[in-house]
């Protein structure tokens, strides 16, 4: 999605907001008024030339336009000023509320969320067969992008020091194409942890992991493969924990995937407005 994204958001930004006008222009002539959502930096130029558009055409009252900041990434391509004018901005939680209110807006909160199909319960056998596997060793899982941002090192060290301590744990770990990988690497080596790496297809079941896992030996089990929806669903379940303890979350939607399925999660201490420390889960506040 990233391969040629300057050229692709200059051309969102031209083509998409003369189509909406259109729409909205329809709509307003049916005596309806239509809501229009833009999303973070990519959409923010759209936006703006949406609300130009509108006022020439005598039709800006015929929709409401909001732009929402999921993340930061991004903020310094958006023009804030004319953002400001052009719609109503908001946002998903109160750090990133506060992350807004540096560059000077004032923005409202609308929670961010998940699917319905995540509070839908799980076969008791798909978690069972994962808790089998695992036997008595204490199993943690952490499924997030290689990046700083997500404390990989800190997750790293924490096995390391619970190896140290007797309790022989393991950590499934899933991260992303990156060049951090190497220092999440070369942690893992540094701590003398030993890994074994699981691929399978991107259909597997989650008897075909369990069957996998219970196969192998080391403190660190890396999933090399793309997990299905609802294989790491029941990893979610059948962990002692999930590690989400990122330096710097916006939202935390993992921790509330992790809830949703029955999990223990460890959350970082900006974005996660829905967590209560030991009560829903545990909140990581330093290292």
């Amino acid at each position: 999605m990233y391969d040629g994204e300057d050229g692709k958001w200059r051309d969102f930004s031209r083509t998409v907001p003369p189509h909406l006008v259109e729409l909205i222009g329809a709509s307003a002539a049916a005596g309806r008024r239509t809501v229009v959502l833009f999303e973070d930096w990519q959409a923010a130029e759209a936006a703006i030339n949406t609300a130009g558009l509108l006022v020439a055409r005598g039709l800006r009252a015929a929709a409401a336009l909001l732009w929402n900041a999921n993340n930061t990434y991004g903020f310094d391509r958006v023009d804030f000023a004319l953002l400001r004018r052009a719609a109503s901005i908001t946002t998903i939680s109160r750090y990133m509320r506060g992350e807004l209110a540096a560059v000077g807006v004032d923005a409202a909160i609308l929670p961010n969320g998940i699917a319905e199909r995540w509070l839908r319960p799980l076969p008791p056998g798909e978690p069972g067969s994962l808790r089998a596997a695992f036997g008595e060793r204490p199993a943690f899982v952490k499924v997030a992008r290689f990046d700083q941002d997500k404390r990989w090192l800190w997750s790293i060290d924490a096995i390391a020091i619970a190896r140290s301590s007797g309790l022989h744990p393991r950590l499934l770990m899933r991260g992303s194409r990156s060049p951090y990988a190497d220092v999440v690497g070369a942690r893992i080596r540094a701590q003398g942890l030993s890994v074994d790496r699981v691929a399978l297809s991107a259909q597997t079941t989650t008897d075909e992991l369990a069957s996998a896992v219970g196969s192998c030996h080391g403190d660190i089990v890396f999933l090399d493969f793309f997990i299905p929806e609802r294989v790491l669903r029941a990893l979610y379940q059948a962990a002692e924990g999930v590690l989400a303890n990122s330096e710097k979350e916006p939202f935390g939607l993992v921790g509330l995937e992790v809830m949703a399925s029955g999990g223990i999660v460890y959350v970082g201490r900006t974005g996660e407005d829905y967590a209560v420390p030991f009560g829903n889960c545990v909140v990581m506040q330093s290292d």
